[in-house]
């Protein structure tokens, strides 16, 4: 990691923004580079923290010495890579900082605190939720609690921690903010054409030996009050030099779900290798966001492009096909709950049935229509829907 470049302003793999632009450029510039498969980095997006974790801070967020946690313990990774977690609480974690022979951290410590509220509106996924109760309500069916309390998380770190590389599950945008602490992101693209098996290979390889050569790499020092997003199925790697806490979270954008469609794919053929956690409720959000279509104004509809429309629509159609391996959605299907229950999935798929006509694509041929693109990152062209989604825009 120490050989890899700086990233600078004027990168073709990072965005460089700061808090001081026009929020309308922010909103502008973000979506658009994570479309592109590039990731952002906004300077001074938040207030920083204090020098050091207490247990004061973190009571801002809901988090006391006594709850309890799953830390990852380096030592375990690198002996069982299969047995890395060791149970305790937060207290346990913090004591352990001046440790010299620990070094551990939590991912899943859930916070209610998100994106800034000037850029919540790039979660496209809560505002489908949000704006389709009425054509689906919610009645007394299955939701599954990830949709409302695992899309924010707080990192907590001892020093020396060291992430391998990996990519982050279900096809969402990732966004980290920096409050105490310091943490060196490297963001990983892969450089070599569009075949998911090649790419596959690739990432194999990247996550197991961690063979870079297909990869182009940049390192991002994340201060306290840095924000970064990645963009859906970026790999990455992380070394966080000293205890450090950082807030980050989730979120779906219908400008990148062509990304999103790309690193379900990847989850479906190795999801065990590749993926830090998974999350149990993707599917659900995208038929919300699929209701949601025939609903947006008359100028987001013109935004629409044409990979990230076919992959909502594949997703919606042949969900079975992007099913993280060793999800729970997957290897207890039986045994729980069916998510099929949700209202939001028959008009989900109707819509999807209208548009693709509209298209004059046939449900089979979907994917190869997809994939006639000589790179994954293209979002094609605008798409003209015209007035196919009328009947569905009327007042239930």
């Amino acid at each position: 990691m120490a050989a890899l470049p700086a990233s600078k302003p004027g990168s073709t793999l990072v965005t460089h923004l700061n808090s001081a632009m026009p929020e309308d450029f922010l909103l502008s510039e973000i979506p658009a580079s994570l479309r592109d498969g590039k990731a952002v980095v906004v300077r001074a997006a938040a207030k920083p923290g204090p020098p050091d974790i207490t247990f004061d801070f973190l009571k801002r967020y809901g988090i006391y010495s006594t709850t309890v946690v799953d830390m990852h313990d380096m030592e375990l990774r690198a002996k069982e890579s299969h047995r890395r977690h060791v149970e305790g609480t937060v207290s346990d974690l913090i004591s352990g900082i001046t440790n010299p022979d620990e070094i551990r951290c939590v991912l899943d410590c859930n916070v209610y605190e998100g994106l800034p509220p000037d850029l919540a509106s790039l979660d496209d996924g809560q505002t489908a939720w949000n704006r389709t109760t009425k054509d689906c309500p919610l009645l007394n069916k299955f939701v599954h609690p990830d949709n409302f309390c695992g899309l924010r998380f707080c990192l907590i770190h001892q020093g020396a921690v060291v992430t391998p590389p990996h990519h982050d599950s279900e096809g969402q945008n990732t966004f980290v903010t920096g409050k105490i602490g310091l943490k060196m992101w490297v963001p990983l693209r892969h450089v070599k054409g569009d075949d998911l098996e090649e790419l596959a290979r690739d990432a194999t390889s990247l996550c197991g030996n961690h063979d870079m050569s297909n990869f182009e790499a940049e390192t991002v020092t994340i201060a306290p009050g840095d924000m970064l997003i990645q963009p859906p199925g970026m790999f990455h790697m992380v070394y966080t030099p000293i205890p450090s806490l950082t807030l980050g979270g989730h979120f779906f954008l219908r400008d990148a779900l062509h990304k999103t469609l790309v690193s379900r794919a990847l989850d479906h053929l190795n999801g065990m290798l590749l993926t830090n956690q998974d999350h149990e409720h993707t599917d659900e959000t995208l038929w919300r966001m699929a209701t949601m279509l025939p609903r947006l104004p008359p100028e987001e509809i013109a935004k629409l492009r044409t990979r990230p429309l076919l992959a909502l629509c594949i997703m919606v159609l042949s969900l079975s096909k992007y099913v993280a391996q060793g999800s729970a959605s997957k290897s207890h299907k039986k045994r729980q709950p069916e998510a099929i229950q949700s209202s939001s999935r028959s008009r989900a798929e109707a819509i999807i049935k209208i548009i693709i006509d509209h298209l004059g694509i046939l449900k089979k041929d979907l994917y190869d229509v997809f994939r006639d693109s000589p790179f994954l990152e293209d979002a094609g062209d605008i798409v003209d829907l015209g007035d196919c989604l009328a009947e569905f825009s009327r007042s239930v």
